[in-house]
């Protein structure tokens, strides 16, 4: 009997069992301790009309541009700042300085300086682990999803960055774990606590990503470091 030589010169099996193993590990090489959690949730700014943000110097936060009703732009925008001892909230006021509806960002000013603020990341690895901090974390809205973690819930989803995917344009950071309505503009950040995306709408009509305007099912999306760090650029230059 002829045998035929393989078309293929190794054998696909040993890399598939190598990938499968290394996505375990990667899940199980780190969890997040309530110490982590006690120290990200101070970077999360809520808005009045929903939706959250993180601050990125004393006086800026960035935000999802969605969150920004038109036509109101130019008026005071009101925040919420969780403030120690009890994660009690502060009511502070900011103004637009910059906004691009097209890449769904937008950076706040306010008078009110904030203490701690978040480090944009250089980088994202492929599953590396991230955490989605969101501004339910003081309302009802269990009613959306099913998470808890630390007793945040559903304000805390963990997982891992995935992939990176161009939607309109826009290149966004895929993670395994699913969003709700009401986190956009929270920040997901990395183990080194960097900031490493923006939750955000751009892509939620794609296939796969949940057909309810409530629920995001499956995976969550960002906006990537990279399309963050071209905004920030391009506001600063228009000072």
């Amino acid at each position: 009997m002829k045998v035929f030589p393989s078309p293929f010169p190794f054998s696909p099996f040993p890399l598939a069992l190598c990938f499968l193993l290394a996505t375990l590990l990667s899940g199980c090489a780190h969890r997040w301790g309530r110490a982590d959690i006690e120290e990200l949730k101070y970077l999360l700014v809520s808005f009045r009309q929903g939706g959250g943000g993180v601050p990125i110097s004393p006086h800026l936060v960035l935000t999802s541009a969605h969150l920004i009703w038109e036509p109101r732009e130019e008026i005071q925008q009101t925040l919420y700042v969780y403030t120690r001892p009890n994660f009690t909230h502060q009511t502070i006021q900011g103004r637009v300085v910059s906004i691009n509806r097209d890449k769904d960002l937008c950076l706040i000013k306010t008078d009110y300086e904030f203490p701690h603020y978040a480090r944009l990341a250089i980088q994202v690895n492929f599953f590396e682990d991230v955490i989605l901090i969101s501004n339910f974390l003081s309302t009802d809205a269990r009613v959306f999803a099913d998470r808890d973690y630390y007793g945040y819930s559903p304000s805390i989803q963990v997982g891992q960055f995935l992939d990176e995917k161009m939607v309109r344009g826009v290149k966004l950071l895929q993670f395994n774990g699913g969003t709700v309505f009401g986190d956009s503009g929270s920040p997901l950040f990395n183990k080194k606590k960097e900031l490493v995306g923006i939750i955000s709408r751009v892509g939620l009509s794609q296939p796969g990503y949940g057909r309810s305007s409530w629920v995001v099912t499956y995976y969550g999306l960002a906006i990537h470091p990279d399309e963050i760090r071209q905004f920030i650029g391009e506001s600063t230059l228009k000072k």
